[in-house]
């Protein structure tokens, strides 16, 4: 199989993915990555399985030289091409789930220090608190945003 243009680090994982599956897939090795029979894995004592033994190193030897060398200790236990894809996956699936839980807690700092700056306003300007009251009785209980903000008001629950 020839190369791809990208090594895989933290930073390029969709990119590499999509590449690395178009060289797979043309090279018509995707059953090696999937989770049917193990990757297409043939019985042990079968005619196949040397064949199947040899495929798959081909292909696992192919993706650990598209992969940056800072991330090899994230496979060394990967005896083959399917757990080589599925311990990558899983990685970069934690990272991203890591990256979502960072977003959310700076959204609930950001919308805290919002609710303060509006109670701050509305001790300084009553009139606007009316207003902020209408437009959270027109979002309505739908608004996640509207309950988030009215759950950090002091004196509700």
């Amino acid at each position: 199989m020839d190369p791809i243009s990208i090594k895989l680090d933290d930073d390029n994982y969709s990119a590499w993915k999509a590449e690395a599956l178009g060289k797979i897939k043309e090279s018509s090795l995707e059953k090696f990555i999937t989770m049917k029979d193990f990757g297409g894995q043939p019985p042990m004592l079968s005619e196949e399985y040397k064949s199947w033994i040899e495929q798959d190193q081909v292909l696992y030897t192919w993706l650990l030289d598209s992969l940056h060398p800072k991330l090899l200790h994230r496979i060394e236990r990967c005896e083959c091409a399917l757990e080589f894809w599925k311990v990558i996956e899983v990685y970069f699936l934690n990272l991203e789930i890591e990256e979502i839980r960072q977003q959310y807690k700076r959204n609930l700092e950001e919308t805290a220090m919002v609710q303060l700056m509006r109670m701050n306003l509305d001790a300084e300007c009553p009139e606007t608190s009316n207003e902020d009251m209408a437009i959270e009785e027109e979002l309505g209980p739908e608004s996640a945003a509207a309950d988030i903000l009215l759950s950090l008001k002091p004196g509700t629950s």
